[in-house]
């Protein structure tokens, strides 16, 4: 039966707006919410209670009933907005309409094309002069493709204005978006209704010592301003502006407004009456106002003084028995309560806990209220003040309203653009009107007149953007550095584990083919072979490396005293027993006996070591040296054989015999009858030694494996 009754609903809301009308819209479900209303005044049969809103599903699932049972037909179509975006409209009009009915309807929105067009432009803008010329097709092509920005401005101003979903007409007469942000704008109006000592002077202060009020005192006492704060006014009004926002001065009570512009307000209407209501019915759901009406009993809840015609004896209106749709059956008259509870409506417990009772004498403690109710509504950190207090069954609040509580849209106070006032704005988002100059100042009322937007909205707005258009410039370079960073850190990494797997493979290679060298100094030309290996984009070829490798080792042989750091260090040297100081005496007195010995002749031929070391007193690798020059003026390894190369090679020629001398003396010592006394004792001293050495080395590298041959 709810269904049959929808239908008839949905058909008669159609004939009110004269047979044909677009149904996608919000005009249309408005439009049956208010008929159900009235059904409900009138005590007829509804598919629903007073209030109720249906949903997209159900319209649809309506119409095509009726669409199907031959009572109304659809029209699907796009249109084009004057700020060029599509938009998809269903339109129903009924079966027996006149077809040129239908088409003067389709005219207005299309101009004659049904299925992509757009609306007529306005032949006068609200400016003469400020209109530009038509634009040529290929611009409107542009402007087109561009959006909103590039089109004409006045068009984009009425666009503005034409827009049903948009709040620019209501925000440019200081409406505030968020209903929970009006209730707290009512409430503190309510509060200061009694500071101000106003109910002598108001017939709808009841009483200011009970604190009650009459419904119409928010309809009649408050000033133009704060009522177009509360109730939103759908199309421009000639001469509200200068009332709403005075050059000087404070904006005049609604009872000092001329009557043409409260009838262009709607006051009194039933829409203005719905809202108040719906902001009634929020602060009764928070335990901040009590709705009562007359009483009959002898223990009534509230009494007061006579006012006028007005009841003095009060009781509480139960919630169910009234709503907020049916303004003529709601309550007349309301209590405000002087504290109220606050939960923390954050809380993810059900119910939320109480948190503590705010006292509500003043408007300042309201706002206390209302700044505290905001924090533990919207941040879920401040149920860590939880309290275990308790609070009688009467005051707990209707918990019903938690989701409306805890939405951020519902607080909002600030302007709220729409994204066709951003697109224009941001047109001139290079070169902002911010400056105080007379040719910024004609800029900013343009754009001022154009958006519908208040000038100190729009310096906010280019403050804001270009601000964040800065820190995003700025977390973008810190995010690219980032990755530049990461992307070095990790080919770093990649070199690394490379390098390693390279080291890796070359101490495998040498443990191979020389283990000897594993653990110990490389020589220099192998430690030159090992960087190259390291360096190589290939080392596969294994054997070529190992033939390198013996072949630096070979070369090193040769020329070891260049580089002491190849000599091999003898395995466990062991050092000489100590002799006794008679020994040692003994032995020094032999050395002195031996020194003054007579020279012999230059041509006797003496088979000793001891004469062949003294008439060869020059140290063994100067003469291997000289033995190894070439003709050519160049030593064995193509070095020129100049006078500095030569005290180069005498100097390594002294190091390698002062090398020589600290090894030899490691093992012999300082006391010991071959320690040099004399200058002809070191020559033949360090000669010998060396001349051991030199064996001594090649022997133990052809023991080690080292060198071949």
């Amino acid at each position: 039966m709810s269904h049959a009754r929808r239908d008839n609903e949905f058909y008669r809301v159609i004939q009110e707006f004269g047979g044909i009308t677009i149904v996608n819209v919000k005009e249309f479900a408005d439009a049956h919410v208010s008929l159900l209303g009235t059904l409900a005044e009138a005590r007829e049969p509804a598919s629903a209670p007073p209030g109720t809103r249906v949903d997209r599903r159900t319209i649809d699932t309506t119409l095509s009933n009726l669409e199907r049972d031959g009572r109304i037909k659809i029209l699907k179509t796009t249109l084009v907005t004057p700020i060029f975006t599509t938009r998809k409209v269903t339109i129903a009009y009924l079966s027996h309409l006149e077809e040129e009915k239908v088409q003067a309807f389709m005219s207005t929105l299309n101009q004659g094309n049904p299925s992509r067009t757009t609306p007529c432009a306005p032949k006068k803008s609200e400016q003469p002069g400020d209109l530009p010329p038509q634009q040529p097709r290929s611009t409107r092509s542009v402007a087109k493709s561009a959006g909103a920005v590039d089109s004409q401005d006045a068009t984009i101003r009425e666009s503005i204005i034409a827009d049903s979903h948009g709040n620019a007409v209501p925000q440019m007469y200081g409406f505030i978006v968020g209903k929970i942000a009006r209730a707290r704008k009512l409430h503190l109006l309510a509060l200061r209704a009694f500071e101000s000592g106003s109910d002598e002077n108001s017939p709808n202060i009841i009483s200011g010592e009970a604190r009650i009020l009459h419904l119409d005192y928010f309809l009649r006492d408050i000033t133009i301003a704060e009522y177009c704060s509360l109730f939103s006014v759908r199309s421009p009004i000639e001469g509200l502006d200068a009332l709403v926002h005075p050059e000087s001065g404070s904006s005049p009570a609604l009872w000092d407004v001329p009557e043409n512009l409260l009838s262009a307000l709607g006051l009194g209407a039933s829409r203005s009456r719905n809202r108040l209501m719906e902001l009634l019915s929020i602060l009764e759901d928070l335990r901040l106002f009590t709705p009562l009406q007359q009483s009959q009993s002898e223990t009534p809840f509230l009494t007061c003084e006579q006012n006028g015609a007005h009841p003095s004896h009060f009781d509480v209106v139960p919630q169910e028995s009234w709503s907020t749709s049916a303004v003529n059956l709601g309550p007349k008259y309301w209590h405000i309560r002087p504290s109220a509870p606050v939960h923390l409506w954050a809380s993810r417990t059900s119910p939320p806990p109480f948190w503590k009772t705010f006292p509500l004498r003043t408007s300042g403690e309201g706002e206390d209220f209302w700044s505290n109710l905001r924090e533990v509504c919207l941040h879920p950190s401040s149920a860590e003040k939880v309290q275990v207090e308790r609070i009688p069954a009467e005051d707990q609040p209707n918990f019903l309203i938690r989701g409306s509580l805890r939405r951020d849209a519902g607080w909002l106070e600030t302007y709220y653009m729409s994204s066709h006032q951003e697109n224009f704005l941001n047109k001139f988002l290079d070169n902002p009107p911010l400056s105080d100059d007379e040719e910024a100042k004609t800029r900013l009322a343009h754009l001022s007149w154009v958006t519908l937007v208040q000038e100190h909205v729009i310096k906010e707005f280019y403050t804001a953007t270009l601000d964040r258009r800065a820190q995003q410039l700025q977390r973008r370079k810190k995010k690219e550095k980032s990755v530049q960073d990461e992307k070095r850190a990790l080919v770093a990494q990649k070199a690394a584990r490379g390098k390693d797997k390279r080291t890796k493979l070359w101490d495998d290679l040498l443990a191979s083919s020389h283990p000897t060298l594993v653990g110990r100094p490389l020589p220099p030309r192998v430690q030159r072979v090992r960087g190259e290996y390291l360096q190589a984009q290939s080392a596969e070829d294994e054997k070529q490396w190992e033939q390198r490798i013996a072949a630096a080792i070979q070369e090193d042989a040769i020329a070891w005293p260049k580089w002491p750091t190849a000599i091999p260090v003898p395995p466990n040297p062991t050092a000489p027993a100590e002799k006794s100081i008679a020994q040692l005496i003994n032995e020094q007195n032999k050395m002195k006996n031996f020194s003054e010995a007579p020279a012999k002749k230059r041509g006797d031929k003496e088979k000793s070591g001891q004469s062949y070391v003294r008439n060869n007193r020059r140290p063994f690798l100067t003469t291997s040296l000289q033995r190894n020059r070439r003709r050519d003026g160049t030593d064995s390894n193509g070095t020129p054989t100049s006078t500095n190369s030569r005290k180069t090679r005498q100097s390594l020629s002294k190091r390698a015999v002062g090398l020589g001398n600290e090894w030899i003396g490691a093992q012999l010592p300082r006391s010991s009858p071959c320690s040099p006394r004399t200058p002809y004792d070191k020559g033949w001293t360090v000669s010998r030694r060396i001349l051991n050495q030199q064996e001594r080395t090649f022997s133990d590298w052809r023991t080690l494996g080292i060198i071949s041959g």
